[in-house]
């Protein structure tokens, strides 16, 4: 409990109004859902690690819809209408490539870094080759410090 009341208390701190009220409420109600239904200590790795930092963006993406509204009735409407005019999924992604002006070149940058944040958190043999290199590079560290002491001894 008092977990969500400091939630809600910090949406008051933004402003007086019922907007921040409830998005203060709505970041309270999920930290402590998440409290309850998550073992304390838990770490996903993998898919479980990208679906969950996922699904943390697109929750705090919407509560954003709450902080920037004038009133809760706008709020509601953007919430309603946010899919509206668009059908189907592919559909939804190029009106909306069109809207923010995504170049297919910015698209594939994009791609190609969350293709390799996944490959970063897959377990097995890149955490291995992971490790090694960074083994290397301490060594590499001990070496450029020992020439250093050397050459400022002289």
């Amino acid at each position: 409990m008092n977990l969500l009341v400091t939630f809600v208390v910090s949406g008051l701190w933004h402003g007086a109004n019922w907007t921040f009220l409830a998005w203060g409420a709505v970041h309270g109600v999920a930290q402590v859902v998440e409290n309850a239904l998550v073992p304390k200590g838990y770490q996903p790795k993998g898919f479980a690690r990208a679906a969950r930092t996922l699904g943390t963006f697109v929750f705090v993406m919407g509560a954003w819809v709450l902080f920037r509204a004038d009133s809760l009735s706008d709020a509601w409407y953007i919430y309603s209408h946010i899919f509206s005019g668009i059908t189907g999924l592919i559909g939804y992604l190029r009106q909306g490539f069109k809207n923010i002006h995504v170049s297919k070149e910015a698209f594939a940058s994009a791609a190609i870094m969350l293709s390799a944040l996944a490959v970063h958190d897959w377990p097995g043999e890149f955490h291995a080759l992971r490790n090694k290199a960074l083994q290397r590079a301490e060594k590499l560290r001990v070496l450029q410090f020992r020439a250093w002491l050397s050459v400022s001894a002289l």
